[in-house]
C-alpha cells in the first residue's frame, strides 16, 4: 500500500499484505495509528499522531517520523526489520517492543520514558537520542543500550 494522500481520523488502521508506504504530501493525522504489514512501513512524511501500534512480519523495517506533543508508542512487533521512532515531541514507550535481532533506534526532541508495561526485547543495539532524556524502566534486553 502507497499513497500520496492524507489520512486522518480518530483512530486509522492501515494493512497491507506487502509493505506500506508514503510519497509525497502523503500523511496520517489521527489520535491512535495501527499498522500492519508484511513489507515492512516507511511512514516519514509530516504525520502527527498521539499513540503508535506497528506490528511487520516480513521482511523489512518499520520506520515513523511523527510531530506530537508525546508520541505513544504502545507496542511495535517486528521479524523482519529495524525499528525507527523519530518524533517532534516527548517519545513514551507504554507497550511491549519487540524488534527480533534487529537494532532499533528512537528519537526525541523532548523526554524519552516507558511507563507501565513498555519494554523492548531486541538482540540488536538500542540507541536513543534526545533533548529531554533518556529513562528506560522497563525490562529491557538489547545486545547494547
Amino acid at each position: 500500500m502507497s499513497s500520496a494522500d492524507a489520512v486522518s481520523g480518530a483512530a486509522v488502521t492501515l494493512t497491507a499484505g506487502g509493505a506500506i508506504t508514503e510519497t509525497g504530501s502523503g500523511a496520517v493525522t489521527a489520535g491512535t495509528l495501527t499498522t500492519s504489514s508484511t513489507g515492512g512501513t516507511t511512514l516519514n512524511g509530516a504525520n502527527a499522531v498521539n499513540a503508535f501500534n506497528g506490528t511487520n512480519t516480513g521482511s523489512g523495517d518499520i520506520a515513523l517520523t511523527n510531530t506530537a506533543a508525546t508520541l505513544d508508542m504502545t507496542g511495535v512487533s517486528q521479524s523482519g526489520g529495524a525499528l525507527s521512532v523519530n518524533n517532534t515531541g516527548a517519545l513514551q514507550i507504554s507497550g511491549a517492543g519487540d524488534t527480533g535481532s534487529a537494532a532499533a533506534t528512537l528519537t526525541a526532541s523532548g523526554a524519552i520514558t516507558e511507563t507501565g508495561s513498555g519494554a523492548g526485547t531486541t538482540g540488536g543495539t538500542v540507541t536513543t537520542s534526545s533533548a529531554g532524556g533518556t529513562a528506560l524502566g522497563g525490562a529491557d534486553a538489547g545486545s547494547a543500550v
